[in-house]
């Protein structure tokens, strides 16, 4: 991301929609203004779940003030006996199975 500052105070944050310099995606905003994020930046983001489900992505809105919805998470399923994972989200792995 670039950062340019002109003479009325604006801040201009200009980055690539595909990630090269020949499509620019321009964001206008003034002095006061804050962002929360840079703009179309992705972090992980966690579920409030356990075990596999316990994270996600989400992007940065492209005016830079939120982040989106928690996206590509894994959701809990059936527990599967043996591969030591904790499949249903619950906190436990493997705990209904019969040894």
């Amino acid at each position: 991301m670039r950062l340019f500052l002109c003479a009325a105070m604006t801040v201009l944050c200009a980055a690539c929609s595909d990630r090269t310099s020949d499509n620019p995606v321009t964001y206008a905003r003034t002095e006061m203004q804050t962002m929360t994020c840079d703009p179309l930046v992705f972090r992980g983001c966690l579920t409030g779940k356990h075990g596999i489900c316990a994270s996600g992505m989400q992007r940065c809105e492209r005016n830079g003030q939120r982040w989106g919805r928690c996206l590509s998470m894994t959701l809990p399923d059936p527990d599967v006996c043996g591969d030591g994972l904790d499949n249903n989200c619950d906190g436990a792995a493997d705990e209904d199975c019969s040894r």
